[in-house]
C-alpha cells in the first residue's frame, strides 16, 4: 500500500476481527530500542491514551520476524491524495478545517502533542463528513526537551510542516502550539493548493520556517476572505506566542469566519477573541534585548562574510546570556553554518578543556547523522589534515573516533612540543569547520569557571589569522570575576591582538519588561498587568529567570488561576502581597525542592554531584537500581521542569517499565539530561549536609568504580572527581594507592592536554595521599608521583619548588630512574637560561647511557670525526629521500638519547661550544639511520644538511637531507 523509510503500510480485506485492517510493519528485522519504542508509542497512545474516536489499534503481532500493528480500516482518501495540488472548496475546507480542529483540541485535552500534523496524515470521506487525524508514532503525552541542533534529515517531523521550535533552533520545549503551526501550514496547502515554503533543500526549509513569512494565501487565491488568510498566517507566526494558544480558540474563529463566508458579510470580529488556553505557558520571547541582539547579529554577519570574531556576553547569574545567544541561530540557518556549545561547570573544573570538548562532541554527533557517504568524505578529510596525529584529538573528542577509527597514539615530545604539536592539530581541525559555505559559531557558556587550559585555547584560536568564517561567544558572570581572575588575563592578552571583540553587557529587566512578560504569558493587555508586575519587580528585581520561577510559583500556589466561567486568567495582587513569598531565588529553589518526594529528592541529590549535565544510567548505577525506575524517580522533577532530558531517548525507558517488547530489547546508549539552571544544582548539591558531602562523594565514587584500576577512560575524571572529594575518609593503605595510581592517570591525561594546572593539582593529591616513608615501603609509586609532580611544577613555572623535588627524587631513585629525573631538569634549565647546569644534567645523563662527552673541543673535534665516518656506512645503499618510510625508533635508551642530544644541541649553541653542537648533530643523524625515524629526527637531518652544504661543500647530499628534514617536520610537526 505505502512504505516509508520506516514501515511499510498494507490494506488487508479481511483480518481475524472480520473487518478490513491496516498493518503498519517495521522494515528493520533487527531495530534497536529507540526504533523500536518509537514503533510501540503509536500502539500505547492509541491503545491507553487517544478518544475513542481516533483511530482504534487492534493488536500489536509479528510478521516475519518483524514487529507490526494492526489498525481498525479508515475508508477515505488522505487530503494530499483527495486535492492532489488543487485548492480546496471553501465550503469542503471549513468542513475539514473545524472538524481537524475539534480532534486537535480533544487531543491537546489529552495532554497529547501530534508532532506530525500534515495533509498525508488526515483521512477524509467523500462528503468530508469524517475527518481523522492518524500515525501517531512521534506524538508525545508531554514533550519536554528542545531538540538538538542537528542535521534536518534526523530531525522529527516533516520539514515541509515542520514547527520552528520543532527544527530545534529556537531552543524552545515543544508544545501543542507546534501542532497549531504544522496546521496553518496544512490550511494554506489546502487553500491555496501549494505549499507556503518550497525547497529541495533542508536548510534552507528550515531557514524560511525560522525567519522568512509566507505569502498571504490571499495573494495566491483572490476569492479568499481576508480573515480566513489572516487565520492562517497568525497559526503560522513564528513565536508561539503570536499563533493561536489553543485548538478551541481556532475552531471558534473558524465557525465566526464561515458564518461571515456563508452570509457573505464582511466579518467584524478579531481573531483570537476567545482564544485563551487554560494551560499555563510562560512567554519564551526576549525582551528589552533589541541592542544588544542588534550587536550580536551584526557580528554574525560579519564572520558570515569571513571575519573571525569573539563577542564577550556579560551579567549576574540567570539574567538571560543563553537566551540571547540562541537568537543568532535563525541568520545562522540561513547561511547553512553550524553552531556548536559547550558550558563550564563549577563542579568539574578538573576536566580539561571541558565546554569544548562538549562543543566538538556536538559538531561530531552532527557528522554521524549524515549519510554514510557524506560521512565518509569528512573522514577523509579529517584524516588528510590531521595525519598521524589525530589521536591528539581523539582523546578530547571520542566521538571523533567513531568518524575517522581508533588511531595510533603520537610520540611523547618535550613539553613545549606538546603544547605546539595540540594547537597546530587543534588549529587545523577547527578550519575544516569553518568555511564560506558553512560559517561557525562556538558558544562558550560560564567562563568564569573556565580551566586555564581552556582559556589558553580560546587566546591561541583568536591569534590565528589564517583562520576565517568563526564566530566564538563567551558567556561569563562578570561579577564573579575581577582583574586577576585568568579569564580576565586572557581576555586582555586577546585585545592586544589583531582580532575584534565585541562586548555586550546584559542586565536585569526593566519594569516594563516584566509587564511586557506577564501581559503576553497571561493573555492581557499591558495596563492589566501593571500592578501585579510591579510586585514581581519588587521580588525579582527583573532578573528573567527569577521572574520566571516567581511567576511559575504563583500559578501552583494558586495565586495566578485560570478563571474558567470568565475564560481569562485571574489574580489577586493584594493576596499575593499578603504571602511571604521570598525574595531570594536559592530560597525559591530550594522550597520548589523540597515539595517533591523523598525518593526524587534522593536521586536528584546524587545527580547535583555528577555536575550540571548528567548520564541517567550512570546515576542508576550510583543508586543501585535500574534505569528506568530511576527515571520515575526523576519524573516529578522533570514534571516541574526542575531538569530537562537532552534528547528523547528517555522515552524508551519510560515505555520500558510498560512495555515488555521495549524491555526486552534491553537499554542500550545514554541518557543524557541537565538541571534547569546552575541555580537548580546548587540547591540541590546544598540539600546535602555539608559535614556529610565527603563520605556522600566517596560512597559514589565506590559505586561508580568498585576497581578503580579498571576504570575506563572516559570515565577517569568523573570518578577521580568523586574519589577525591571523598578522600579524607579512606582509610585503607590499599585503596589509598589505587587512589594516588588514579590521580596519577588523570594528572597525565591533563598533561597530555596540555592543561598544566590541572596536572599539578592531581599530583599534588596524590602526593598527599601517599603513606608514610612511602619511599621505603612502595618505592615505585612514590617516585612515580615526584617524579610526574616535579615534571607538572615545571611546566606551570615554580621552578624552585621542582628544583627541590629533583635533589629528592635523585636521593632515591635507581639508575634507570635518574635518567627520566635527568630529563626533566634538562628542559627545566633550557627554559630558565640555566645553561650550563642544564650542559651538566646533559652530559650526566649521555654518560649514563654510555656516551662518554671529552672535556676539551680537541676531544670533542676528534671524536666527531670517528663518528662522522659512520654516517656513509650506515646510510649504505639507501636512498635519502626513501628514510621518510624508516620504521620509527621502538627502543626507549635510543629515545631518551635523541632527545638528550637535541637539547644538548641547543644549549651547546647558546654556549657557543660549536663542535658540541656539531657532534650532536651528527650523532642525532646516526641514531635516525641506525634505529629508525623519531621526531627529533627531522631536526637531526636538516641541521645535518647545513652541516654537508657549508662545511663540507656537499651541496647536492646536503640539499637532500635537508629535503628529508622538512618532510618530516611535516609528518611529525612539534
Amino acid at each position: 500500500m505505502s512504505e516509508s523509510s520506516m514501515n511499510s503500510v498494507y490494506y488487508a480485506e479481511h483480518s481475524d476481527f472480520g473487518v478490513p485492517a491496516i498493518i503498519k510493519i517495521m522494515r528493520n528485522r533487527h531495530p534497536d530500542t529507540r526504533e523500536i519504542a518509537r514503533f510501540f508509542n503509536e500502539y500505547t497512545l492509541c491503545k491507553d491514551v487517544l478518544p475513542a474516536s481516533f483511530r482504534n489499534v487492534l493488536k500489536k503481532e509479528m510478521v516475519d520476524n518483524r514487529h507490526a500493528l494492526v489498525f481498525e480500516y479508515i475508508p477515505g482518501k488522505t487530503l494530499r491524495n483527495l486535492f492532489a495540488g488543487k485548492q480546496a472548496p471553501l465550503d469542503a475546507f471549513f468542513k475539514i478545517a473545524i472538524s481537524l480542529s475539534k480532534d486537535l483540541a480533544m487531543l491537546h485535552d489529552k495532554g497529547v502533542i501530534h508532532k506530525d500534523i500534515k495533509s498525508s496524515n488526515v483521512i477524509v470521506n467523500n462528503d468530508f463528513s469524517q475527518v481523522r487525524i492518524i500515525d501517531f508514532s512521534l506524538a508525545a503525552q508531554v514533550d519536554l526537551i528542545t531538540q538538538n541542533l542537528g542535521n534536518p534529515l534526523t530531525l522529527e517531523g516533516s520539514l515541509p510542516y515542520i514547527s520552528p521550535e520543532q527544527t530545534g533552533r529556537m531552543s524552545r520545549v515543544i508544545d501543542y502550539r507546534s501542532d497549531l503551526y504544522s496546521l496553518g501550514v496544512t490550511f494554506y496547502e489546502l487553500l491555496t493548493g501549494r505549499m507556503p515554503f518550497e525547497s529541495s533543500n533542508p536548510l534552507e526549509l528550515i531557514h524560511c520556517h525560522l525567519a522568512k513569512n509566507p505569502q498571504a494565501p490571499l495573494d495566491h487565491r483572490p476569492d479568499l476572505p481576508g480573515h480566513l488568510s489572516d487565520l492562517v498566517l497568525k497559526l503560522m507566526a513564528k513565536n508561539p506566542e503570536d499563533r493561536y494558544n489553543s485548538a478551541a480558540g481556532l475552531m471558534f474563529d473558524l465557525e465566526l469566519c464561515r458564518s461571515a463566508w456563508k452570509s457573505k458579510k464582511s466579518p467584524s470580529f478579531e481573531l483570537g477573541r476567545e482564544d485563551v488556553s487554560s494551560t499555563f505557558h510562560i512567554s519564551s520571547k526576549l525582551y528589552g534585548r533589541e541592542p544588544q541582539l542588534e550587536v550580536l547579529l551584526r557580528t554574525f554577519n560579519r564572520t558570515s562574510e569571513g571575519n573571525c570574531e569573539l563577542v564577550l556576553v556579560t551579567g549576574y547569574s540567570g539574567v538571560g546570556k543563553s537566551a540571547l545567544v540562541n537568537e543568532v541561530h535563525k541568520p545562522l540557518t540561513g547561511r547553512n553554518g553550524w553552531f556548536i556549545a559547550g558550558k563550564y561547570d563549577q563542579y568539574q573544573r578538573g576536566v580539561p578543556y571541558f565546554a569544548f570538548t562538549q562543543a566538538f562532541q556536538q559538531l561530531c554527533r552532527y557528522l554521524l547523522a549524515e549519510p554514510l557517504e557524506e560521512l565518509e568524505i569528512w573522514k577523509h578529510k579529517i584524516l588528510d589534515k590531521l595525519g598521524l596525529n589525530a589521536s591528539v584529538l581523539t582523546d578530547l573528542i571520542p566521538f571523533l573516533e567513531k568518524i575517522i577509527g581508533r588511531q595510533a597514539p603520537v610520540e611523547a615530545v618535550g613539553a613545549q612540543e606538546t603544547i605546539n604539536r595540540f594547537n597546530y592539530v587543534f588549529q587545523n581541525f577547527l578550519r575544516l569547520f569553518c568555511r564560506p559555505e558553512h560559517p561557525l559559531i562556538i558558544f562558550l557558556d560560564d567562563l568564569q569557571w573556565a580551566d586555564t587550559a581552556s582559556l589558553k585555547l580560546l587566546e591561541v584560536l583568536m591569534s590565528d589569522t589564517r583562520t576565517t568564517h568563526l564566530l566564538i561567544i563567551g558567556a561569563y558572570r562578570d561579577n564573579e570575576v575581577d582583574q586577576s581572575h585568568p579569564l580576565m588575563r586572557t581576555i586582555d592578552e586577546i585585545g592586544r591582538g589583531q582580532l575584534p571583540i565585541s562586548q555586550i553587557k546584559l542586565t536585569e529587566l526593566e519594569e516594563t519588561h516584566v509587564n511586557q512578560l506577564l501581559a503576553d504569558t497571561l493573555h492581557h493587555d499591558e495596563k492589566d498587568t501593571v500592578s501585579l508586575s510591579k510586585a514581581a519587580y519588587r521580588k525579582t528585581n527583573g532578573n528573567p529567570f527569577f521572574t520566571i520561577q516567581f511567576l511559575r510559583s504563583l500559578h501552583e500556589d494558586n495565586l495566578v488561576r485560570f478563571d474558567k466561567r470568565n475564560r481569562k486568567w485571574s489574580w489577586d495582587v493584594d493576596e499575593i502581597e499578603a504571602r511571604d513569598i521570598t525574595d531570594n531565588v536559592v530560597v525559591l529553589m530550594t522550597a520548589k525542592l523540597n515539595q517533591l518526594p523523598e525518593h526524587t529528592l534522593e536521586v536528584l541529590t546524587i545527580a547535583a554531584c555528577m555536575g550540571g549535565n548528567f548520564d541517567l544510567l550512570l546515576v542508576s548505577e550510583v543508586a543501585e537500581r535500574s534505569a528506568s525506575n530511576v527515571l520515575a524517580d526523576l519524573w516529578p522533577a522533570i514534571e516541574e521542569g526542575l531538569i530537562l532530558p537532552l534528547d528523547d531517548g528517555y522515552k524508551e525507558l519510560k515505555m520500558s517499565a510498560d512495555l515488555p517488547v521495549v524491555a526486552e530489547a534491553g537499554v542500550n546508549g545514554n541518557y543524557p539530561f541537565c538541571f534547569l539552571h546552575d541555580r537548580v544544582q546548587q540547591v540541590a548539591y546544598s540539600l546535602i549536609e555539608e559535614e556529610k558531602r565527603p563520605a556522600f562523594h566517596l560512597e559514589i565514587g565506590r559505586l561508580m568504580a568498585p576497581d578503580m584500576e579498571a576504570v575506563k577512560d572516559e570515565q577517569l575524571y568523573d570518578v577521580v572527581r568523586q574519589f577525591n572529594a571523598g578522600r579524607q575518609h579512606i582509610q585503607e593503605t590499599r585503596e589509598l594507592l589505587s587512589l594516588v595510581r588514579l590521580n596519577v592517570r588523570a594528572g597525565k591525561k591533563a598533561q597530555e592536554a596540555t592543561a598544566y594546572s590541572l596536572f599539578t593539582q592531581h599530583m599534588q593529591i596524590a602526593k598527599e595521599l601517599l603513606p608514610e616513608k612511602s619511599f621505603e615501603d612502595y618505592p615505585e609509586t612514590a617516585f612515580l608521583v615526584y617524579l610526574e609532580l616535579a615534571r607538572s611544577k615545571s611546566l606551570e613555572g615554580f621552578f624552585e619548588e621542582a628544583d627541590e623535588i629533583y635533589h629528592l627524587l635523585l636521593r632515591h631513585a635507581s639508575d634507570e630512574q635518574k635518567m627520566e629525573v635527568y630529563f626533566i631538569q634538562t628542559e627545566q634549565y633550557q627554559v630558565q637560561a640555566r645553561f650550563s647546569e642544564a650542559l651538566a644534567v646533559e652530559i650526566q645523563g649521555l654518560a649514563s647511557l654510555g656516551y662518554a662527552i671529552p672535556d676539551t673541543e680537541e676531544a670533542v673535534e676528534a671524536l666527531l670525526k670517528e663518528d662522522l665516518s659512520k654516517i656513509p656506512k650506515l646510510l649504505g645503499k639507501r636512498e635519502i629521500a626513501g628514510l621518510i618510510d624508516a620504521p620509527m625508533m621502538t627502543d626507549p635508551k635510543h629515545k631518551l638519547a635523541m632527545r638528550l642530544l637535541a637539547g644538548m644541541w641547543t644549549t651547546a649553541y647558546l654556549l657557543s661550544k660549536m663542535n658540541l653542537v656539531t657532534w650532536c648533530t651528527v650523532e642525532m643523524t646516526n641514531l635516525s639511520l641506525e634505529h629508525g625515524n623519531s621526531d627529533i629526527s627531522a631536526f637531526g637531518y636538516v641541521n645535518y644538511a647545513f652541516y654537508e652544504g657549508s662545511v663540507m661543500g656537499n651541496y647536492g647530499r646536503g640539499y637532500e637531507y635537508g629535503k628529508l628534514g622538512v618532510a618530516l617536520s611535516e609528518k611529525f610537526p612539534n
